[in-house]
């Protein structure tokens, strides 16, 4: 099960990062599809790293597996403040 649900993790990351360059390619100097992808490569970098915890067999490499994750949250959560501060036209 831990496999699958591996697998599913890892699958759901690559689409985060394919999602997130097709809206790049629609304009490149757009600052919000900027701001969009970087938090798809954040999202990407969690399913990495929470996708590789799962299948972990060793205490230490699942604590070097989730710390890899919490970045990726890290930069999800720094990207989507800046994402919609810009949509709301909110100074930051």
């Amino acid at each position: 099960m831990a496999t699958f649900l591996s697998f599913l993790i890892f699958g759901l990351s690559i689409c985060s990062l394919v999602f997130g360059i097709i809206i790049l390619t629609y304009n490149k100097k757009e600052r919000l599809n900027q701001i969009f992808f970087m938090s798809a490569i954040g999202s990407a970098i969690w399913g990495l790293g929470f996708g590789l915890l799962l299948i972990q067999t060793t205490t230490q490499a699942a604590l070097l597996c989730r710390a890899i994750g919490m970045v990726g949250v890290v930069f999800i959560f720094i990207f989507y403040f800046i994402y919609n501060a810009l949509i709301y036209n909110v100074g930051i």
